[in-house]
């Protein structure tokens, strides 16, 4: 699978990630929630987002998409990420980021995963999504259950932020379980 087409549905448009929105996917590091949220405890540099977003496009074992409204299609809401794609058994790893306070508890992240299964199920061939969520994360837990996500696993004390640890879940969806 190389194609990676624009996607959409449900006011929104996912647009493949490139170079062009590295600068907006920088802009989101800002954000300390979002940091929080992913566990990212490095900084990174606008060179590095632009030196990875540069090979995003080409590379087949991933799909990134920004999550943008029709009502503001110039605007980047926020990025979702199936990446670690095993083509041969069919899986692929999960992540979502929705930078930008405002667009947070609006329902976008979830519209926006609908599009991206339907096409990851239908189109692509994957049979299995995997991915992690800390659990200090309820909203995305619950938006990840609600879709059929099942939890398989848990790290104890994956990562400590601020002092205190917190658990890693692992959480898996299949085709199967998406369509029912």
């Amino acid at each position: 699978m190389s194609a990676k087409p624009e996607l959409s549905g449900d006011g929104l448009t996912l647009r493949p990630l490139g170079l062009e929105h590295a600068a907006a996917i920088f802009a989101g590091f800002d954000d300390p929630e979002s940091k929080r949220l992913t566990g990212t405890t490095q900084d990174i540099t606008l060179e590095q987002c632009e030196a990875f977003y540069r090979r995003v496009p080409n590379d087949a074992s991933r799909v990134d998409y920004g999550i943008f409204e029709d009502a503001n299609p110039e605007r980047l809401c926020g990025e979702l990420v199936i990446n670690e794609i095993d083509w041969q058994a069919h899986t692929g790893h999960f992540r979502i980021a929705i930078s930008n306070p405002s667009d947070r508890d609006r329902g976008l992240g979830q519209r926006a995963i609908r599009i991206l299964f339907t096409h990851a199920f239908d189109q692509m061939g994957l049979q299995r999504i995997d991915l992690e969520v800390y659990a200090f994360n309820p909203r995305a837990i619950h938006v990840y259950e609600s879709l059929g996500f099942a939890r398989t696993g848990l790290q104890k004390a994956a990562l400590e932020w601020e002092g205190e640890t917190t658990d890693l879940i692992e959480m898996q969806l299949t085709a199967e379980a998406y369509r029912g």
